[in-house]
């Protein structure tokens, strides 16, 4: 029998001590990825992911085992100058987060709590974030003068799914994370409390699981962190680039949102160059940890996974919807999209305007008088039936 791989050998122990559902699982290859993908160098572009899933879900347990590694930094609540200080500390030194950021990953246990901060400091620290993610940063201040920071880092932001409105009302940010849902599927009261059963009969021992843990984690690490100072990369087939290439269009596209908060002006799509980019790095992450040098269809299941659970939840089943009926398919009023979407009319509108204009649907006026119904485009049909993402 062959040796297990570092991934292997953590899903492994994870099966064993956290009992999660076959769709949740897969929280782990996604953790293991986004933390590799930092440790090559040649896989520039930063990963940056939100792990999105109600209180209890097991976000927080899953990256709890970084606690203590050392290119690892786990983090609460920042204040609003916690990435770029702009004053020294009692001993002249710059207490800015950034340099200690550089080459490792960042894992922000709390992301819910920073969005419910003040608004003005909300909007500063995700300033600052949209700027950092280039890997280059500067700041001027009246008290220490002019300051450049550069960091490559990755990031792990757990969060719960207000998320998704969050993120529709406030652009500072930019499209810079891909994100990761715990938790998808709907369980009985029955099946809840056979979980709770299992959960409970756990605790006894939670100590000592959480430790071993810990130590396989991070003992995977090590062995993988020395593999990516070689500075190889896994290729990726001619027929799996062509794939996550037009999943990337796909996800800028219907990504996408308006330009203010009541959705009144559509925007220019987002260039899908980062997406592509970041998607690769977390399928070669994925790659390089399970110890393979080429991609194949297991990390393209990660990233079919990744580009569906990074669209809002209200975009994700209206599109789900539009792609079962395709593009032959009647239009369809607002009303109706509303439903199927799982909100209020009122609230359907501006999103569908926003994906008519970025061509994911078709608007047609000429079936009701005052009202625009909406179809899929055939051109999007088309893509999603080479990848099948919905």
């Amino acid at each position: 029998m062959s040796e297990l791989s570092p991934l292997q050998r953590v899903k492994k122990k994870y099966a064993s001590v956290l009992k999660m559902s076959s769709d949740d699982a897969l929280i782990v290859d996604c953790f293991m990825a986004a933390v590799t993908a930092v440790f090559n160098r040649r896989l520039n572009e930063s990963v940056w992911m939100y792990f999105i899933g109600p209180p209890g879900s097991g976000k927080t347990e899953t990256v709890s085992s970084l606690r203590g590694y050392p290119r690892a930094v786990m983090l609460t609540t920042p204040t609003e100058n916690a990435f770029m200080s702009g004053t020294n500390d009692e001993k002249g030194d710059d207490p800015s987060l950034l340099p200690l950021l550089d080459g490792k990953i960042l894992v922000w246990k709390d992301f819910t709590a920073m969005m419910e901060l003040k608004r003005g400091t909300v909007d500063k620290i995700l300033g600052e974030l949209r700027d950092v993610y280039d890997q280059y940063c500067s700041k001027a201040s009246g008290k220490i003068g002019f300051r450049e920071y550069s960091a490559r880092f990755g990031m792990i932001a757990c969060v719960t799914g207000a998320i998704d409105s969050f993120m529709e009302h406030h652009q500072q940010l930019g499209q810079r994370f891909l994100s990761f849902r715990i938790n998808r599927i709907s369980q009985s009261h029955a099946q809840r409390i056979a979980d709770l059963k299992n959960i409970r009969r756990g605790m006894n021992d939670k100590e000592k699981w959480k430790e071993e843990l810990r130590l396989c984690v991070q003992g995977a690490l090590a062995e993988t962190a020395v593999e990516c100072t070689k500075g190889g990369v896994p290729s990726v087939p001619a027929d799996i680039e062509e794939r996550i290439i037009i999943m990337s269009d796909v996800l800028a596209l219907a990504r996408t949102v308006p330009q203010n908060d009541k959705g009144n002006t559509v925007n220019r799509p987002e260039i899908a160059s980062r997406i592509m980019q970041q998607l690769i790095n977390l399928g070669s992450g994925h790659a390089i940890v399970d110890g393979r040098n080429v991609l194949d269809e297991s990390d393209m299941q990660l990233i079919c996974r990744v580009v569906l659970d990074s669209l809002p939840l209200v975009r994700r089943r209206l599109l789900g919807y539009m792609f079962r009926c395709g593009p032959n398919c009647p239009a369809n009023p607002p009303n109706i999209l509303a439903e199927k979407a799982g909100t209020d009319p009122r609230e359907i509108v501006p999103l569908l305007r926003q994906l008519a204009y970025s061509g994911i649907l078709k608007a047609d006026n000429a079936v009701k008088e005052g009202e625009v119904w909406y179809k899929l485009s055939e051109d999007i049909y088309k893509s999603n039936q080479r990848v099948e993402v919905f």
